[in-house]
């Protein structure tokens, strides 16, 4: 069970878990990674060679389901794939062919985002009717957990980083400062928006 050809395939699915477990944990992390890229998802990208991309991400439905769940569906669903196929192979044949390590990477990975498609079709409906769309002045009154190393004073440049749930119970992640006159909190302090 545990050979050369399996290996890439239980990592995957490890990679599933693993990513989990950081969702149950919190994942609190001091590094935000934005990124604006000028595509929408049904149309084209504004640079060449890219629109292939674009196209991946309208088939397996990012925007109405969070990324991070279709992240572990794929990689939970391309190992777990990976290692039928490759057990059927191995059934097929008395030994394991190497060429068909190749076969079965690429159709596990054709599987898998069928298989993704799916179940975000599914997951789309259950976010549809479960979302609330938040306005930012919603958020006063509301209590959230610093994420940030640091939230500076509202005299001071940049902002700090805040977790907050909304009225509807949606976890945002928001910039903050401290009020005037108030201390700074720390990470991982819990904090009361007062004003937006």
């Amino acid at each position: 069970m545990f050979t050369w050809y399996n290996t890439p395939f239980f990592f995957l699915i490890i990679l599933a878990f693993v990513f989990l477990a950081l969702q149950f944990v919190g994942g609190d992390h001091d590094m935000d990674v934005d990124a604006d890229l000028d595509f929408d998802l049904d149309g084209d990208l504004d640079f060449d060679g890219a629109g292939s991309f674009a196209d991946v991400l309208g088939f397996v439905n990012v925007g109405k389901v969070p990324l991070s769940l279709l992240f572990m569906v794929l990689s939970f669903c391309w190992g777990a794939l990976g290692l039928l196929y490759n057990q059927f192979f191995k059934m097929a044949w008395s030994a394991y062919p190497t060429w068909a390590f190749a076969l079965c990477f690429l159709a596990s990975a054709l599987s898998a985002l069928l298989c993704t498609r799916i179940g975000s079709h599914l997951l789309s409906g259950v976010f549809r009717d479960t979302s609330a769309a938040s306005q930012p002045e919603d958020l006063v009154g509301c209590v959230g957990t610093v994420i940030s190393g640091k939230v500076p004073t509202f005299t001071e440049n940049g902002f700090g980083r805040a977790r907050v749930y909304n009225e509807h119970g949606v976890l945002l992640q928001v910039a903050c400062v401290a009020h005037e006159g108030a201390l700074p909190p720390t990470k991982h302090s819990r904090i009361f928006v007062t004003q937006y």
